[in-house]
């Protein structure tokens, strides 16, 4: 067992067993749980909540796994290993081809999640491009289980990803441009209203101090309705100026915001596209 309990946010709780001089890893946490790391699964056969009756949980887990090695090696390797792998795969083929998917969250509750267009083709090249860094491990069961059906599984699944990531990485970048274009339009204009902005920003500070100094209110006793209403008195256009510089703003906002999430995107697509490539060139498999 490995763990720091009582480290908050940074702890842990691991079982971790090994056989004939092999880790047991569970390979479907890769797909059990959204957002799960090859660094984190790697170094444990069971993870385990971070409460007090998860002692007795740990142990049981721990009797189980040895008994059985003991007892029935045929059907520990088929619980701990082949019906691991099998768990893996079969979900690495589902988020293939579906888009609508049932992950354990931090309750260990399992909750549906929907994702679609770019999302889900980034979640798909994730999931599927980061199996194969498990190809590996699972190898290292080949002195005990068939696994060679898993690995060419995991393969196949990432010959079917790549051009969908491909073309999603075009889509993308044909959406970017357009969305730049409406940004060298917007841009300007924004700068602009945000700049008279700052000049009303700065005058009505100048008119906030001189109510103060003028002592009709005190810095920690003012109103900022009689501000903002003696303020509009004295430049009329303001008024009129708020909503165009407000719309503006939000529209520059979303625009942007929507740029860095689709650059953010066509980086990970590329990133998973590569890692297959790289994949497929190291072990001469044909896309």
């Amino acid at each position: 067992m490995k763990t720091n309990f009582g480290y908050g946010s940074v702890s842990y709780f691991y079982t971790r067993i090994r056989y004939k001089e092999l880790d047991v890893i569970p390979f479907s946490d890769w797909i059990l749980y959204e957002r799960a790391h090859l660094f984190e699964i790697i170094r444990y056969s069971a993870k385990h909540e971070l409460i007090n009756r998860s002692w007795i949980e740990a142990l049981e887990y721990s009797r189980d796994a040895c008994n059985l090695s003991l007892t029935d090696e045929t059907a520990f390797v088929r619980k701990y290993v082949i019906d691991e792998c099998e768990r893996m795969v079969l979900g690495l083929e589902g988020f293939l081809h579906g888009n609508k998917f049932k992950f354990i969250d931090g309750q260990r509750i399992f909750t549906d999640v929907h994702k679609e267009g770019h999302n889900l083709i980034e979640f798909r090249g994730e999931k599927l491009s980061g199996a194969l860094d498990f190809i590996e491990k699972i190898n290292e069961f080949e002195k005990i289980a068939e696994v060679d059906e898993f690995v060419t599984r995991i393969e196949t699944c990432n010959s079917k990803v790549l051009p969908m990531l491909v073309n999603e990485g075009l889509l993308i970048e044909d959406e970017l441009r357009e969305l730049n274009r409406t940004l060298i339009i917007l841009k300007p204009i924004y700068e602009n209203l945000k700049k008279s902005s700052e000049v009303y920003e700065s005058l009505k500070s100048k008119l906030r101090f001189k109510m103060i100094a003028d002592k009709e209110y005190t810095a920690y006793n003012f109103s900022f309705e009689e501000l903002e209403k003696r303020f509009k008195e004295q430049n009329s256009e303001y008024e009129k100026f708020v909503p165009v510089y407000k719309e503006k703003e939000k529209q520059y906002q979303a625009l942007t915001s929507q740029i860095l999430s689709l650059e953010t995107i066509k980086a990970n697509i590329q990133k998973y596209n590569q890692a297959i490539e790289t994949y497929f060139d190291a072990n001469h498999v044909v896309s």
